[in-house]
Formats: C-alpha cells, structure tokens, sequence
C-alpha cells in the first residue's frame, strides 16, 4: 500500500487525508506520472520512490512535508532543474534538501528564494536567497551515508544472517544486543561469539565480553498481539570522522560561495546532518577553522536535522535548526536569518545536547509471531547511544 493511504485517528496529525490526497496529485503532476508509475528495481534503490510505496507515518509525514515545499517554490526561476535533479537516484537527497532549505527561507518570508542557479556548474552555489534587501548565495550540502558507515552496515548484516537461525530457536520474547569494538570487526568471529552465548541463554540476563565485541541478552515483555518476540541490534561506536568530514563540505561550499563574479563575497550553508552527527562538536569544528581564518566564504552556518514526531500529542514533521553567523566571514551578515518551518522547530543543540554516552552506528530489527491481528505494534527500541560500561 503507498504512503497516502495510510492514516490513523488515534492522535492529531499535522496533514489529514484529504491534504494528502491534493499533496499526491500535486507530486504526480510536477514530478511526472510516467516517474512515479515506473516500475522494476528502481523503486526499491530511489529514496522518494522508496517513501511512495510505504504505508506508514513517516512517509505520510515526509512526503506531504515535500509537497508543502514544492508548492511554496514552484514559481521560481531553475525550480525546474531541482525536480529533475530529484527524480534522479543519486542526487534525490541532496536536491530535497536543497528544496526544504529553500523553503524555510520562503516561509519565513515571501520572496526569499530569489533564484535556484541552473547549469551542472558544480563550483556555483544552489540558489540566491534575500536577507534583509541582501542578495546572498545559498549553497546546500547533505551529509549522506559514509564510508565507514557503509562498512559497518555490511558487517551487521552478515552478522545477522550468520545468527537469524540461532536467534529464531529462542523461544522467551527476548532482546540481543551486540556490541561491535571496532566497526570493521570479523563477521565470521563475531557470529561464532553470538552463537555461543545464544546457547548459554536460559531466560536470564546474560553479557559476554571480549576483545571483539560483546553480546548482552536479557528478556523482555512481548507487545499485544504478539507471540515469540525477539529484538536484535548491532550497535558500534561512531568514529570522530563522522564529525570531521563536515569539514570537507564547508571548504568547498566556502569557495562556491565566493565564486559568483557579480554579487555577495560571501554566503550561507546549509549543512544537512544524520543521526551521526553532533550539532555541537560540527559548531566546535567550524569554528575552529574559522578563529585559523578560514572559511570566509561563509557569512552562516545552518544546521538541519528533519524528523518525524509519530507520538503524542500530534504526529509532525519536526525540524531540528540551529544558524551560527561567522563575524568574520569577507561579508558578515548584519541582521537575523528568518527561518520558518511546515511543522514543528526544535534548537537542535538544545535537543541534542553533548551526551556522556557515545554516539553509535546501528542496525536493528524486531520480529514476532502475530497471534492478534487486531492488537498486534512491532515496536524497535530507539537506540542510539552507548555507554562506557556497553564497550568495557
């Protein structure tokens, strides 16, 4: 079932059935009916086309957020190299980025967005943007999935089809924990290791540690509805790279700013961030090549974080910002940035704040038998953060 047929009354909604109704008219016709109805293995690798055949509210939310935006841009000049920019696999991400960037401006303030620049000139910025009668380069750059990130993924897989079987034979709703030391580590080793406490288990809390990774199981109450619930995460610390190749982003959006022959000498970025990313230690390391006298390409740094709210008191699409002027960027901004999202805004540093637990890529799942299809939520825990004591 695709993403507009799904809706819930239990709590408020940011968007009802009818809006999602006109918003999927409206993305069928701008995107293209022949984009959306295509078929094959495209529609399992494209992330919008991914979101339009999911039935569920983070779809719902996400893609009426999008249509919100397309509607509030549509009338400007190079819109149209945007949308075809998101109809491509490779660049869909970044391009929705760059659109939901764009209308935080607008929203704001009507006749914000000045231009999106057209042309494939990689060394140009995204768009002009009006700052209090300034015209200034806006240049938009999404933190996607990383090396390290992408070698810790196939790792966890691996290890979880090393070990369904194993864990499948577990009978008790139970959760298993294992906690990689090194995000690279052996697959083959670890599954031996997991295997082994899987057998070990008898109902009781049990951890096994060692210079490899360690593995925790423990039981836990079954949802309603639900018979032989098991929960299953790999879960490794996040290398401080994750944090540092910001830096790479900010170098070239610093020149790209400044590279426009006729215009502002300096520009904002818009930095779209993961969950493996820490807003304050990103602020921290900009602001450390800043004080070196770098940088001065950027009059301000936005930080982006989007969410899904899908518990109470209203399901909403939620926008963790936070903007940092540079004073000493070749052109300071000499007045406030308005900035206005769809939904609900958070200060993502306030949210987010520096954590006494370690930031950690992860892979989870959740299975379970169902046994009352009328009561039946395959809840996943939201793990993110690690302690010291989980990598002891």
């Amino acid at each position: 079932m695709p993403w507009y047929d799904w809706y819930q009354t239990d709590l408020p909604c940011q968007y009802s059935q009818a809006e999602a109704a006109k918003a999927r008219e409206y993305l069928q016709t701008i995107l293209g009916p022949e984009f959306i109805a295509q078929q094959g293995a495209i529609r399992t690798t494209h992330p919008l086309l991914k979101e339009w055949d999911t039935n569920g509210g983070n779809a719902f939310l996400q893609l009426n957020g999008l249509a919100d935006d397309v509607t509030l841009l549509c009338d400007k000049p190079g819109i149209d190299k945007v949308l075809t920019d998101i109809r491509e696999e490779q660049l869909c991400l970044p391009s929705w980025h760059l659109l939901h960037t764009a209308a935080l401006f607008e929203r704001a303030r009507r006749g914000s967005v000045v231009e999106f620049l057209e042309g494939g000139d990689a060394e140009r910025p995204d768009a002009i943007v009006d700052v209090a009668g300034s015209r200034l380069p806006l240049e938009a750059k999404l933190l996607t999935q990383s090396e390290d990130e992408e070698r810790f993924g196939h790792t966890a897989q691996l290890i979880d089809d090393g070990v369904s079987t194993s864990h499948a034979g577990l009978k008790l709703p139970t959760a298993l924990y294992v906690i990689l030391k090194q995000f690279d580590a052996s697959s083959a080793a670890v599954i031996g290791v997991v295997k082994e406490s899987i057998t070990d288990y008898r109902g009781i809390s049990l951890s096994r540690r060692c210079n490899l990774c360690n593995v925790f199981l423990s039981p836990i109450d079954a949802p309603s509805g639900l018979a032989d619930f098991r929960i299953f995460y790999v879960l490794t610390p996040v290398p401080d790279s994750e944090n540092i190749r910001v830096l790479g982003r900010a170098k070239k959006a610093s020149n790209q700013l400044r590279s426009l022959v006729s215009g502002a000498l300096s520009g904002i970025l818009s930095i779209g961030l993961n969950d493996n990313q820490d807003g304050a230690a990103v602020f921290d390391r900009i602001a450390d090549r800043i004080r070196a006298g770098r940088f001065r390409g950027i009059s301000g740094v936005l930080l982006v974080k989007r969410r899904t709210q899908l518990g109470p008191p209203q399901r909403v699409n939620v926008d963790l910002l936070e903007f940092r002027s540079n004073s000493s960027a070749d052109q300071p901004l000499d007045s406030s940035v308005p900035l206005r999202p769809a939904g609900a805004a958070r200060l993502l540093t306030r949210v987010e704040p520096p954590v006494g637990g370690i930031r950690a890529y992860r892979f989870g799942s959740s299975t379970g038998r169902v046994i009352d299809p009328k009561a039946v939520v395959l809840p996943l825990p939201d793990v993110r953060i690690l302690t010291s004591d989980d990598l002891q």
